[in-house]
């Protein structure tokens, strides 16, 4: 029987002798820390001395070390290629990885953040983030192939099939998706909810520092901090800036993805979801600060979100008839960056 090409929402599905078979469709993100095809190697940036470094997957040591631009913030890899952004430069690094030779590549970005990997257009999307704008790089000439203008401090990026996600920072913070085969056509898929529900007045302000974008199947989860800064002259007593009153905290990290109404996926009100609360500020184990990083095994929809402030990662189970929290690991000072195997361990 002759397969007969269908188009759903980011899936390429075949009917193969009466069966429908369908391909996830190609996800990127980035993290301060990458896998290798293979899963047995590491490449994490090192901020405090400009470096890329490779390490070893079982044992942990490092294998080798290229500097790259100031800053190295975020990395992906694509093949035998490495692409590391910088927050203070203006240009980011292209490392060859059988030789770790480095090139440097500029951009017109005063710093950058976030990095992902258009495959289906050879391409490496950057976040400029001081500059509102996102950045596209041909990954053969090294030049930049396009720039998209992104209202608000854009912080956050990921790649998913022909979509590219953006989530910006600036109040009212907002995730946007842009078509990659149609640059010039912006759609938005919702609003970041930051209306005040904290202990402070009604008219108070929030701000937000959106961190990292995942997928739970086709729905983008972002992570990110809203902070309610209405009056930070009061005493923590008095419900002071930074404080936590009836277990509500004025800088809290927080989950956020689109409703099927406004999401170009299909999804239902049974598809998994995230908790929008992740963290439970009762002084036990599962109180978290300063989301840094957010990835999620694609077959058991566990989602893992890195506290850079509390040392800890917490695991939730974002299953629709059972989004709850998992458990509490405890890490090293300050954890920056999350990445799962090929296997999802």
């Amino acid at each position: 029987m002759r397969p007969i090409v269908v188009a759903v929402p980011a899936c390429a599905c075949a009917f193969v002798a009466g069966a429908l078979a369908c391909a996830p469709a190609v996800i990127s993100v980035s993290s301060t820390i990458a896998v290798a095809p293979g899963d047995k190697s590491l490449f994490v940036t090192s901020w405090d001395d400009d470096a890329l470094v490779q390490i070893d997957a079982t044992s942990l040591r490092e294998v080798e070390r290229a500097q790259v631009a100031q800053g190295p913030e975020h990395v992906v890899v694509a093949g035998d290629v490495a692409w590391v952004t910088a927050s203070l430069d203006t240009a980011i690094a292209r490392v060859d990885l059988p030789t770790f030779a480095v090139a440097r590549v500029d951009v017109p970005c005063g710093g950058t953040s976030d990095v992902a990997r258009d495959a289906a257009h050879a391409r490496v999307v950057v976040a400029c983030s001081n500059d509102d704008r996102v950045v596209l790089i041909d990954e053969a000439s090294r030049a930049v192939a396009g720039v998209l203008d992104v209202e608000g401090r854009p912080t956050a990026l990921a790649v998913h099939g022909n979509d590219l996600y953006v989530a910006t920072s600036k109040p009212p913070a907002r995730l946007e998706r842009f078509d990659l085969e149609h640059l010039d056509a912006v759609d938005t898929v919702d609003t970041v909810d930051i209306a005040h529900d904290g202990p402070g007045p009604a008219e108070s302000n929030a701000a937000v520092q959106a961190a990292a974008i995942a997928f739970i199947g086709d729905t983008p989860v972002v992570a990110y901090t809203v902070v309610d800064h209405d009056d930070r002259t009061l005493s923590v007593d008095d419900g002071g800036y930074g404080s936590v009153i009836d277990g509500k905290p004025r800088i809290e990290p927080r989950l956020f993805s689109p409703d099927s109404s406004s999401s170009s996926s299909s999804s239902s009100s049974s598809s998994p979801v995230c908790p929008e609360h992740p963290a439970v500020f009762d002084g036990g184990a599962r109180v978290l600060s300063g989301p840094s990083s957010l990835v999620v095994d694609p077959a058991s929809h566990v989602a893992y979100l890195a506290g850079q402030f509390t040392d800890s990662v917490l695991a939730l189970d974002c299953n629709a008839s059972a989004s709850s929290y998992v458990g509490t690991l405890r890490t090293g000072r300050g954890p920056r960056g999350l990445a799962l195997s090929s296997d999802g361990n």
